[in-house]
């Protein structure tokens, strides 16, 4: 299990690099729309540098997942 260290630091990352691209898309488009381009525009982000199968690799092995 992750340290809350470790779980905070994620969540500051993310949640700031999220706001970050919705700052961006919220200038072109209405706040709703923006939200949920925003969060695709930035899942695409984590998919395409990888950090998607990084976290996957690191955090959903098959050791973690065993109680």
């Amino acid at each position: 299990m992750k340290s809350l260290a470790l779980l905070a630091l994620e969540a500051i990352v993310v949640g700031t690099l999220l706001v970050l691209v919705f700052m961006f898309v919220s200038r072109y488009m209405a706040p709703v729309p923006a939200v949920f381009v925003s969060g695709a525009l930035f899942h695409l982000a984590c998919e395409a540098t990888g950090v998607n199968a990084w976290y996957a690799r690191n955090y959903f092995s098959r050791s973690s997942m065993t109680p």
